[in-house]
Formats: C-alpha cells, structure tokens, sequence
C-alpha cells in the first residue's frame, strides 16, 4: 500500500522526521501534439510515466490525426516554441531531451541555438513523415532540416526511410543499416540506432536494430509477431531510451531495456480495438512492474 501522506497520529508537534528524497528524473520531450493520442508529445508522456520519470512537455505543432492518418499539421510559431523551451529549461533541472516532430526549419534552428549549452543527453528522433504518409520536415531534405541538431545529439534513431533520406542510398540488410549509422557519425552524430522494422519484418522472424557508436556497433533483437497497432512505435522508443538514460543506464542498457519496453507493449495492444486503424500501443501494459525489472523482461509474448 502506497501511503498518500505524513502520519500524523504518530507524529509529534514539532518533532523533525528524516525524509527520502523520491524526486524522479526529469525528461523533457520536444515534439508535436496527436489528437489520437497514439504517437507524438501524448505518447511520450504516456512513456515517462510507465517509465519512473517526471515528463516536461515543448509542444511544436498540433496535429489533426487519427488512427486512419493525418488529416493536417499546423506548426507552432518558432516564438512560441522557444517560449516553452525557455520557461522549462529555467525551473527544472532536466535529465535527458527527446526531440521528435520539430514542425519548422526555422524552430529547428532556433532549438539548436538553444540547446547548444544544455548538459543533458538529447535524443533526436528524425521524424519526415507520418506511417500515412504525411509530411513532417517542412518540405525540405531531412538532412538539410535536421543539419544543426544532428551535432547535438547524443543519439539520433532514425527507422529505414529516415537513414536513406539522411545518407542518400539504399539500405536493405544489415550490413547497409550499419554502414549507414557509421556515415552518420562522419556527419556528426555521437552515436545511431537504425530501426529496422520497415524492411526487415518481412525477410526474419526477428527484428534487428543496429548500435553503431564511435567504439562499437551492437545489434538488438526481438521476435516479430503480428500486430496492426503499431502507431507510435517509435516516438514510444526514443522517450524510453531518455527514460532509461536520465535513470542513469548505459546507452547500451537504455537501448535493450527500452526496446524491452517497446515489445511488450506491442504485443499487449495487438487485440484491441482503439480507432478504426493503425492503433496505439499499450504503453502500461507492466504498470505495476518498476522499470528496473525490464532488465529481466526480454518480451512476454514469448512466454504465451
């Protein structure tokens, strides 16, 4: 039973108690608003909350979607934005920053002017479009959009169209997704995590991202499995790998631990019925479980 408050039956008047200070790391997402619910700032929050962390909020654009696609995208002036960012960035003191949907080239480079002083590790998830197909980078090349945050990143996460678009070839195995995360470092990233599930899905049983970093390249597995709720998937990642960072993990135990997280809630939401599309994951499907027990929780569905 979790108290709600201090005993006071048993507390003396004036007597001093020792307290533990249970203040939770703090995560900051920058990124756009989904009216679904299912993707962006909402299933950030969603994360950090089933992650332990204590979510901030700099919302981009706002977004009219729903499980069938994106009907529109409205981009917050760049003011606005840098307003937000501002106002968090004074108060709070912030462990990580996931970056998702930016909304401008001019918010762009307006966030890396602002951030370029912050001590955190940033997460930039280089989003150019919906999975409907919708527009997110302003019309512009990904890598000409995203040019001067890519140098700010402690670790971008781009899936297998965003890699092409930054590298500008073709990317169809293993060996390609690693090749193109280590020109991504010649590019300035600190480190890269290919997301494989848009071409590799259909070729294994297993779905493979690739860790290329400065010193090594790991690779990470989960089985796949059948599932149309999907949307979401990796905005929910990249906030966990923060989650996970700002709780103090390695880069390689966030990545395991968080893609734990990911597989899990996939395969808890692969029978309901959320819209009428392309649904949501189930982000607290182990609310009750602490996020140092997804060290241990590979991917429950192997056990059904």
């Amino acid at each position: 039973m979790i108290p709600l408050g201090p005993d006071l039956a048993n507390t003396s008047v004036g007597k001093t108690e020792m307290t533990t200070d249970t203040t939770p790391p703090i995560v900051l997402t920058i990124a756009g608003s989904d009216s679904s619910a299912g993707a962006g700032i909402q299933a950030d929050l969603k994360t950090f909350s089933a992650l332990s962390v204590y979510g901030l909020t700099v919302i981009t654009a706002i977004t009219a979607q729903n499980t069938h696609g994106v009907q529109s995208i409205h981009p917050l002036p760049t003011d606005v934005v840098r307003d937000q960012l501002r106002a968090v960035l004074n108060d709070f003191d912030i462990a990580a920053i996931k970056i998702g949907m930016i909304g401008s080239h001019e918010t762009a480079l307006m966030l890396s002017h602002e951030l370029s002083n912050v001590e955190c590790p940033i997460i930039l998830d280089p989003i150019s479009q919906s999975t409907s197909g919708a527009g997110f980078n302003d019309g512009q090349d990904l890598l000409t959009f995203l040019g001067s945050l890519i140098p700010l990143s402690f670790l971008i996460t781009p899936n297998i169209p965003e890699a092409e678009a930054l590298t500008g070839f073709v990317i169809d195995s293993t060996d390609a997704m690693q090749l193109a995360g280590e020109m991504l470092l010649t590019m300035g990233a600190q480190n890269v995590l290919i997301k494989s599930g848009h071409i590799l899905e259909t070729q294994s049983s297993d779905m493979t991202d690739i860790l290329v970093t400065a010193e090594q390249v790991n690779s990470f597995s989960v089985q796949t499995f059948k599932s149309k709720n999907l949307h979401g998937t990796g905005c929910t990642l990249s906030s966990a790998i923060a989650a996970m960072l700002a709780h103090g993990e390695t880069l390689k135990e966030a990545v395991r631990i968080a893609k734990a997280y990911v597989s899990n809630a996939i395969f808890s939401a692969r029978d309901q019925r959320i819209g009428h599309g392309n649904g949501p994951l189930e982000h607290f499907a182990h609310a009750d479980t602490p996020y140092q027990l997804y060290r241990s929780i590979e991917s429950s569905h192997e056990q059904a």
